[in-house]
């Protein structure tokens, strides 16, 4: 067998959309909210599943999706750690801004943001968005009016707008973002009658039901998309093909060994995948590199997770 390069295989990190199976159900309906969007359509998604199951991976391919299926301009937040809402306002426009930091409409991006801007970076100028405290308080409140703004200059460029914030859990832990989000909600809803942005948050289903707690409101204004653990005949023929772009063979009984410990987990599917790559030593995965990747991922996980 030739030398290994690299597994075909992404523990650890969310999966490539080339390497993404699964999951038509829920592109399906994401399709739809889509298409509402692109013609001016406020859109606000609830992404809800247990730790494993690919949602972050889910939200990646949704962004190529939007953007090469829909010409929206997206980008991916990530909150971990974020409670305060200042700070969540922060993290959004500086995505916007490094998303269009290269973009034909710059120019007309860096007029809005101003004095704000900072030059960072070691090796070659990176730009952030770093404004003081009083107007980033102003920017947090009129928040609906600086995206509409934002769209103007995107107009002629991008049909709208979609935002991904993830990891949100300790998000919802403050009270304040249900109350600000309804805010945004209702005043779209009572001002705007083009409003092409589409909000997908992405969360653990137990926070789902504290931020309607918080604000029952919510329940009418956030779609519901919820996941859940992969096929067997889905696992079967993630691991068929990504075997096979390797040109690596799968004997059946090693197949159902890798499907059955993988659970129906994306994460276990690519940890064990991985390890298993790496065991086989001929082209031909048996029992026996599976044992041992799976004794090999086994370790991993303990490492890496508990």
């Amino acid at each position: 067998m030739a030398i290994k390069e690299y597994s075909p295989f992404q523990p650890g990190i969310p999966v490539k959309p080339g390497k993404f199976v699964g999951r038509e159900q829920q592109i399906e309906e994401i399709d739809r909210y889509l298409k509402q969007v692109r013609a001016g359509r406020f859109q606000s998604v609830f992404l809800i599943g247990d730790r494993g199951l690919g949602k972050t991976s889910l939200a990646t391919f949704i962004q190529q999706y939007a953007e090469r299926q829909y010409n929206l301009l997206g980008i991916h937040t990530f909150l971990g750690g974020v409670s305060k809402l200042d700070e969540i306002v922060k993290r959004i426009f500086d995505e916007l801004l490094k998303r269009s930091e290269k973009e034909s409409w710059s120019k007309k991006v860096k007029a809005l943001f101003g004095k704000n801007i900072e030059e960072v970076g070691m090796f070659g100028i990176n730009i952030k968005f770093n404004p003081p405290a009083e107007k980033l308080q102003e920017l947090r409140k009129n928040f609906p009016d600086a995206l509409s703004h934002f769209l103007d200059a995107l107009k002629g460029e991008r049909s709208g707008l979609l935002i991904i914030l993830d990891d949100i859990n300790g998000t919802l832990d403050n009270e304040g973002f249900a109350n600000w989000f309804k805010s945004l909600a209702d005043k779209v809803a009572v001002s705007a009658s083009q409003f092409p942005v589409f909000f997908l948050l992405i969360g653990l289903p137990e926070k789902r039901n504290q931020l309607f707690a918080q604000q029952p409101s919510l329940m009418r204004i956030f779609q519901i998309l919820e996941i859940e653990r992969l096929s067997d005949e889905e696992i079967r023929n993630f691991f068929i093909q990504a075997f096979g772009d390797a040109n690596m063979t799968v004997e059946n009984k090693a197949l159902e060994m890798m499907v059955e410990f993988s659970s129906g987990l994306p994460v276990l599917m690519h940890e064990i995948g991985d390890a298993v790559f790496w065991a086989d030593s001929d082209g031909n995965i048996d029992q026996k590199d599976v044992a041992e990747g799976i004794a090999e991922a086994a370790n991993r996980i303990g490492r890496e997770y508990l």
